[in-house]
């Protein structure tokens, strides 16, 4: 089985895009500090790992409930009370009981710059073989060859 350089360059950045983000879990007290921005830009909260993330417009938060699905919610716009999650960006209602999990996805700088650099390299590698390489074309066997 033959795989071409395409699907493989394709597959490593799709494997890689798993690892951008670094995914952090947080108890339902500290999920109550985001819900609301109080004219602040972020907010700082401690993961249950007892690490401080700021958590900004642009992080990816959400809960995962008793039955494994995850539901993304927007940061500052949602309300958590004992009884119930609504987020009205994302239509979603949950009762408190529902929910097993918060997490934070954060992006992770390193991973990100060794993706786009990885990606980068494979390209102008790939760009540079090809240039170094060049195809032999029979004009013989193949009418859309150009003579050389």
């Amino acid at each position: 089985m033959r795989v071409s350089p395409l699907s493989a360059l394709v597959s490593l950045i799709a494997a890689a895009q798993l690892g951008c983000y670094n995914t952090y879990t947080v108890s339902m007290e500290e999920l109550k500090k985001v819900q609301e921005s109080d004219g602040a830009t972020f907010k700082s909260i401690e993961t249950e790992g007892g690490r401080q993330v700021a958590i900004t417009e642009n992080s990816r938060v959400g809960v995962t409930t008793t039955d494994g699905a995850y539901y993304p919610i927007s940061p500052f716009n949602f309300t958590l009370s004992e009884l119930q999650l609504v987020a009205p960006d994302e239509d979603l209602l949950l009762a408190r009981p529902q929910i097993q999990q918060a997490s934070i996805k954060l992006i992770d700088p390193t991973m990100t710059t060794a993706l786009v650099g990885g990606v980068a390299a494979a390209l102008i590698g790939g760009l540079v073989y090809i240039m170094r390489n060049p195809s032999k074309c029979d004009p013989a066997q193949n009418p859309f060859c150009a003579p050389q």
